[in-house]
């Protein structure tokens, strides 16, 4: 089954591109097809790495996150007064 629409759009390429004039309005909605079909699988292809660049990243900017709060504690308690005094 899978062969055969393989085929069939094999056919059908190959009937509009030796067959149709390129001024025709089927050869130009197969074009517009085409390139349709490349910017939705452009923009898969974006969607999917950014997604892996995340996962890849994500433990490093969590480790980050976590150095960070330290600082802020530190910074924070150093903001307080010498004596003691929490007020």
């Amino acid at each position: 089954m899978g062969k055969n629409k393989k085929s069939s759009k094999q056919n059908k390429l190959t009937r509009i591109i030796t067959e149709l004039p390129s001024g025709s309005a089927e050869y130009q909605r197969f074009v517009e097809d085409i390139k349709s079909q490349i910017h939705a699988t452009s923009i898969k292809t974006a969607l999917s790495v950014n997604r892996e660049l995340i996962l890849l990243y994500s433990p490093y900017v969590r480790e980050d996150v976590a150095k960070d709060r330290v600082v802020i504690w530190q910074i924070n308690s150093n903001k307080r007064s010498p004596q003691g005094d929490w007020s």
